[in-house]
């Protein structure tokens, strides 16, 4: 992609650095959407994407103006399921080796400053379930876990519409309850 990008990758000890990119999308009795993405660096890390939205009637969208399309999306759409993960194969330990070598520490010194650091900026944040799930996950990822992943399952789908109300007068546990939004390793 460019000289530069290549050069950083060659000081984290990647000689070739090749770039994948997947997609799958299937659409189950003209309702039911499932998309995959998976992006990644080969031999270095991935982001993968899968989700599955239901109410997409596509016969029914031929026959809307703009506008309605719009309403149809917010108030149809429904989200069944959306998983978030980063997946590291080598990456997170030579930005980690690279990183400590920089500040002329150790790399379990280095992990513990990112711990800490990490613990200063959450201390005013408010301590939910998902809170410490994050925490718990991020710290295990920081210690060598090789997938961190965000998860959205609400128990019934659900649409944009109706978890308006809970982003207007923000009330993090029940949008965390609503969308029974999980943060695991």
């Amino acid at each position: 992609i460019s000289p530069e990008l290549s050069s950083y990758f060659k000081m984290l000890g990647y000689n070739i650095v090749k770039f994948d990119f997947g997609t799958i999308y299937n659409l189950k009795n003209n309702n039911d959407l499932e998309l995959k993405f998976d992006v990644g660096m080969t031999d270095a890390a991935n982001i993968a994407l899968s989700s599955i939205f239901s109410g997409l009637e596509i016969d029914l969208m031929k026959n809307l103006t703009n506008e309605s399309i719009l309403a149809y999306f917010l108030t149809n759409f429904k989200i069944n399921n959306i998983d978030l993960s980063l997946i590291d194969n080598s990456l997170r330990d030579k930005l980690f080796k690279f990183a400590a070598k920089q500040q002329n520490i150790s790399v379990k010194s280095f992990k513990e400053s990112l711990i800490n650091e990490m613990d200063s900026y959450l201390v005013t944040t408010q301590k939910t379930r998902l809170f410490n799930q994050y925490r718990d996950a991020v710290i295990k990822f920081i210690n060598g876990a090789k997938k961190i992943s965000i998860k959205v399952s609400p128990p019934t789908p659900i649409s944009f519409a109706e978890m308006s109300p809970y982003f207007i007068s923000p009330d993090a546990n029940m949008i965390i309850s609503k969308l029974n939004l999980n943060i695991s390793n």
